[in-house]
């Protein structure tokens, strides 16, 4: 029997979607006691600064915290990383290169989940400022042939103050229903299906009553840690 790997998780950005990150991963691994489920590492960082303040305004680069985190994992013996943040994904590259273990791309995991559950051309993606205008989503969707359907201006805004809501510790009913009716309006623009696309959506989504296909990011990646250390 081979060496038993162990999940990595880069986190804290924000803690409640870390926790919901392993959760899913629990939640998702069939076991039938305590010793059936899987070696996981989780570094909580919340000290990484903000990556899309960084991104579109000139702030301080998570970077080089990024990067010390990800050595931590890897020192302490995590046999590939997973990050639950999108916005994160704007250093991906520059991040695998400090690291000699592999590190998952949630994008490219839910652009190609999508090519292979749903025949279909246009995808809607909702995500903080920092994913939407450095189009990281765009970039993996299409490579596989999806058109990318985008939220207004003004809608825009008020996923950020949702997402910062969320990050905030609020989770309530109205927050719920103006996330559906972002992605209401995304499927009246020809989106045939739309991605959750920041780690802290997927906590305030009714999957269960949108009428049309929704990803989100998160369970993606849950599936994804789990394809990979079972594989």
């Amino acid at each position: 029997m081979g060496k038993e790997e162990i999940i990595g998780v880069l986190g804290g950005m924000g803690p409640d979607a870390t926790v919901d990150l392993f959760q899913k991963i629990i939640d998702k691994t069939a076991v039938e006691k305590d010793q059936d489920h899987h070696r996981i590492l989780i570094y909580n960082n919340p000290k990484i600064p903000d990556r899309t303040e960084a991104i579109l305004n000139g702030g301080e680069s998570p970077l080089q915290e990024l990067i010390k985190t990800a050595e931590v994992l890897e020192k302490a013996g995590a046999s590939f990383l997973v990050i639950p943040c999108n916005t994160a994904h704007y250093y991906f590259e520059e991040l695998q290169q400090e690291v000699e273990i592999e590190i998952l791309n949630m994008l490219e995991e839910v652009a190609k989940k999508i090519k292979r559950d749903l025949n279909i051309k246009k995808v809607g993606v909702m995500g903080t400022r920092g994913v939407l205008e450095s189009e990281i989503y765009d970039k993996e969707l299409k490579k596989l042939n999806f058109e990318v359907v985008k939220p207004a201006e003004e809608q825009k805004d008020k996923i950020m103050d949702l997402i910062y809501s969320v990050k905030a510790g609020q989770k309530t009913l109205e927050m719920q229903q103006e996330l559906s009716a972002v992605a209401e309006s995304m499927v009246k623009k020809g989106a045939e299906a739309v991605i959750l696309g920041c780690t802290e959506l997927p906590l305030i989504f009714d999957m269960d009553s949108f009428a049309y296909p929704v990803f989100s990011s998160q369970e993606v990646l849950a599936e994804s840690a789990l394809r990979r250390i079972n594989k």
